[in-house]
This record gives structure tokens, C-alpha cells and sequence, in this order.
């Protein structure tokens, strides 16, 4: 089971846990989770985290920003992988194992093996005998 979180899940244990940094902004942010629940049946989590963010740059939401961009730092247990994991590729960098790995998958055309019952002894050519004519 992977223990991946989404920014919306993030934000909501950021609230529940550090309810003194929301106190100026308590009513605001009751209305916002209730949108951003909304939002997360329907939507894409990238509305969804577009939404958190735009509401978090606010001039006076910067102390709740800084809360919300730690807990989502690289370091911090909410953001690894199934069994905790961590990889090794940068955030939006092309991985090349995933790449490698995705050369050896793709096979150019080929023959089949000899005995594999791909070519017979009437179709000794076999395709290439159709283009040679």
C-alpha cells in the first residue's frame, strides 16, 4: 500500500494539526476545504492542488504556505512512495530507468524463429518475398 498523500489530504492534516496558524483566517478556510471537497470528487487532483495553491499565495496566508511547502519537501514522509520509498529522479525530471526500461519493452518487427511455426516451406520468401516481386 503506497502512503502517498494529495496536497488536499496534506492541507487538511496541516489544519487539523496546526489549527493557531488558520486562526485569523478561520471562516475563509472552513469555506475553502468545503470547495476543495467539492472539487476533489469531480475534479483532477491538479484543480484541486491549483486551488490550495492559489488560496495559500495569498500575502496573508505566507505563514501557512511555508507550513504547506515543508510538509511537502522532498524530506517529509507524506511525499515517498510505497514502502517509503524514494527515487532517486528529481521531481519532473525524465527517469532513465523508467526510460530504459520502456527501449527494452518496445521490439522492432522481426522474423519469427526458425521452428517457431511463424514461416513455412510453401512461403520459403516469406513477407519480404511479397515486396521483392
Amino acid at each position: 500500500m503506497s502512503s502517498y498523500k494529495s496536497s488536499f489530504e496534506i492541507f487538511l492534516e496541516l489544519y487539523k494539526e496546526n489549527s493557531d496558524l488558520f486562526s485569523n483566517c478561520e471562516d475563509e478556510v472552513k469555506i475553502l476545504i468545503n470547495e476543495l471537497d467539492e472539487l476533489n470528487k469531480s475534479e483532477p487532483e491538479t484543480v484541486v492542488e491549483d486551488r490550495i495553491l492559489d488560496w495559500l499565495e495569498l500575502p496573508e496566508h505566507a505563514d501557512i504556505l511555508r507550513a504547506f511547502q515543508t510538509r511537502l519537501s522532498p524530506d517529509s514522509p507524506d511525499t515517498w512512495g510505497p514502502n517509503n520509498s524514494e527515487s532517486p529522479t528529481p521531481p519532473n525530471k525524465p527517469s532513465p530507468v523508467a526510460h530504459e526500461m520502456l527501449e527494452n519493452s518496445i521490439q522492432p518487427n522481426s522474423e519469427a524463429p526458425k521452428g517457431s511455426g511463424g514461416s513455412t516451406s510453401s512461403n520459403a520468401n516469406g513477407i519480404d518475398g511479397i515486396f521483392k516481386g
